[in-house]
């Protein structure tokens, strides 16, 4: 039953009750039946029975501390203690050593004129309570650092000692030195203090940076360098060499050192060594040299090459090198694509050098396209050929081109082709020209040993031709052709005459042994052969007797493919041409079978000449028949003589 219910109960029953009290019957729940109350008796146990519980008790126990948090809290205790002991010893002076009071102090200039005299007065302030004792002041220079009196010397390091620097006091030491270096350049100078304490072995260090800036130098390099080049184009570099010296300078070298990809053409004037290394000599105040370089770049499209420029004396012990370097520049020169494109097409070739022979017709096709977003006006485009072995009556240009023998040049312009007049952005073309090469007499053959033709092309118009801005632009490729010299061989058999006496039937005959001798004769006109070789096989029924002439001659042969080869080794150019051919020869002998009896045996197989041409780089050859019993060489050999009998 819920509350609500017990209440209703409750509110009921008293109801009622005030309902018979007043009730005139007199009936009423007073008088209802009473029950009489029953007497029960409950046994009661004296003691608690089952286990025995604690009581609870009102505050619980604390856990015991662990071994951890005392030792942490025992830890943080002494740790506090310490430092405020370190900050006491502090704040009261009482620290006796340290690397915080010694200190370096430097007197001297922090701008100087390269090739000057530096002074440092370098003091050492000792703050301490205590002396410090075996200290070493240590100076280290840069790069361009020199020995006072010795100029020549390089000056890395010096170092100078004091033996005891007091407490409360300080000890200084002076240091020379001359530095070269590059006008608004900054040399930083380190130096070092190494000292120990009383009662210490201990080495304790103190360290200082001193900057010097070098207000100029003895020696200026002004270098007017272009920012761009086309990519295959050459540039044009010029060179100031000014003194900035009171005093001559002597023995000054100018080295320079080219970017990879860099050809050096035209040189002005002429270096000393390796086409970088020019001896200037002496440089009086304020003289001035200069120095023209030209040359041809190649690389990737904006591709960053970069040249130094040094200067300084000669160095004592080798001419070639800088001893000291007073000055040195670097300039950098970006690559672009070209205005315009240049190709020479040479016979079948595109580029490299070709090659070419004596007699040979030389074909060559320019092609040009403009890479300009605008038109080329005026374009005038020049092909020039140097070269002894060029037939100037030979040479022919298309397209009205004209050749000036005098100039050694051929020029289309819009007089002669009206499509130069313009040109529009990525039209291409092309012009051709063709030449022989000369077939000169034998008594002139010294003449042309390494000859080559050089073929230039240079091609230039105006862009922007009617604006305020209007500029010329210029190309210009180059090919070489390189003439390769002939490599001669000649080879016979001969009976009466030769190196060796030679024996047996002739004409020769069936079982009997005839022997000969062979003769190989080498010549070359134009140039040099080297690693020269003759090959050529012997028939399995002629038998390599050995012997050679010249007895030192190189010849082998191999029985198991039957091979005989002479190595030749070195033919100088015009072997054979006013002077005697190189010559080598051997013995062979012959015994016919049955079977061969009327025929013409061959004597030995086709004989092949290989080697090297040193100046065009390429492998030359020569070869010959091969050569029977037919020996029409020899004064003896006549008609019928040849078939074996």
């Amino acid at each position: 039953m819920d509350e609500n219910q017990k209440n209703r109960t409750k509110v009921d029953s008293v109801g009622r009750i005030q309902e018979e009290l007043n009730s005139r019957s007199g009936s009423s729940v007073l008088h209802e039946e009473r029950h009489d109350l029953r007497d029960n008796s409950y046994k009661v146990k004296e003691n608690w029975s089952g286990e025995k519980k604690d009581p609870i008790p009102f505050i619980s126990p604390k856990p015991p501390k662990s071994f951890l948090k005392r030792a942490f809290i025992w830890s943080l205790t002494f740790f506090v203690l310490a430092a405020l002991l370190a900050t006491l010893v502090i704040l009261l002076g009482f620290n006796l050593t340290s690397a915080r009071n010694v200190e370096i102090n430097v007197e001297g200039l922090t701008a100087i004129e390269g090739g000057t005299e530096l002074s440092l007065d370098i003091s050492i302030v000792n703050n301490n309570r205590v002396p410090i004792k075996d200290a070493e002041i240590i100076v280290e220079y840069p790069d361009g650092a020199r020995i006072v009196g010795n100029i020549l010397e390089p000056l890395t390091r010096q170092k100078q000692t004091i033996d005891t620097v007091a407490r409360k006091s300080s000890e200084s030491r002076n240091f020379k030195s001359i530095l070269y270096g590059e006008r608004q350049s900054v040399k930083s100078i380190k130096i070092t203090l190494e000292y120990k304490t009383q009662d210490s072995d201990a080495v304790l260090k103190v360290e200082k940076i001193h900057e010097v800036s070098i207000r100029s130098s003895p020696v200026v390099i002004t270098a007017i360098v272009p920012k761009e080049a086309s990519v295959g184009q050459s540039a044009t570099i010029k060179l100031e060499i000014a003194s900035n010296s009171n005093q001559s300078l002597n023995d000054l070298l100018l080295i320079v050192d080219y970017p990879s990809g860099f050809i050096p053409g035209a040189l002005s004037p002429t270096p000393a060594f390796d086409k970088k290394v020019w001896v200037l000599g002496d440089l009086d105040p304020r003289e001035t040299k200069t120095i023209e370089i030209k040359g041809k770049l190649n690389g990737q499209e904006n591709e960053e090459k970069v040249f130094k420029f040094s200067v300084g004396t000669e160095s004592p012990k080798d001419n070639r090198l800088i001893g000291v370097e007073f000055v040195s520049n670097y300039e950098s020169i970006f690559l672009r694509e070209p205005f315009i494109s240049l190709g020479i097409d040479i016979g079948e070739t595109q580029s490299g050098d070709h090659i070419a022979s004596m007699g040979d017709k030389i074909e060559v096709n320019i092609s040009w396209l403009n890479n300009l977003e605008t038109d080329l006006r005026d374009v005038t485009l020049e092909a020039k050929l140097v070269g002894k072995p060029i037939n100037e009556k030979s040479v022919v240009p298309d397209q009205n081109g004209f050749y000036r023998s005098q100039t050694d040049t051929i020029t289309w312009d819009k007089n002669t082709s009206s499509g130069l007049s313009k040109i529009t952005s990525n039209e291409s073309g092309n012009f051709s020209l063709n030449f022989d090469t000369l077939r000169p007499a034998q008594s002139s053959f010294g003449m042309f040993k390494n000859s080559e033709i050089d073929i230039s092309v240079f091609m230039k118009g105006t862009k922007d031709y009617e604006s305020e801005s209007s500029e010329v632009v210029s190309i210009e490729a180059g090919r070489k052709i390189k003439i390769e010299t002939d490599l001669s061989l000649t080879s016979r058999i001969v009976y009466s005459i030769g190196p060796f006496r030679n024996s047996g039937p002739l004409p020769p005959r069936s079982e009997s042994p005839t022997t000969y001798t062979v003769i190989w004769d080498l010549s070359s006109n134009f140039n040099d052969v080297e690693n020269v070789i003759i090959d050529a096989t012997l028939p399995v029924y002629v038998e390599y007797i050995g012997n050679v002439s010249p007895a030192n001659s190189d010849i082998i042969f191999n029985p198991e493919t039957r091979t005989i080869s002479w190595k030749a080794g070195r033919i100088a150019a015009g072997t054979g041409f006013g002077s005697p051919q190189k010559e080598a020869a051997f013995q062979i002998s012959f015994t016919p079978s049955q079977n061969q009896v009327g025929s013409v045996p061959t004597l030995l197989g086709e004989t092949k000449v290989t080697g090297t041409d040193t100046f065009t780089h390429t492998e030359v050859s020569d070869k010959k028949p091969a050569l029977s019993t037919r020996i029409s060489t020899d004064p003896v050999y006549s008609f019928g003589k040849e078939k074996v009998e």
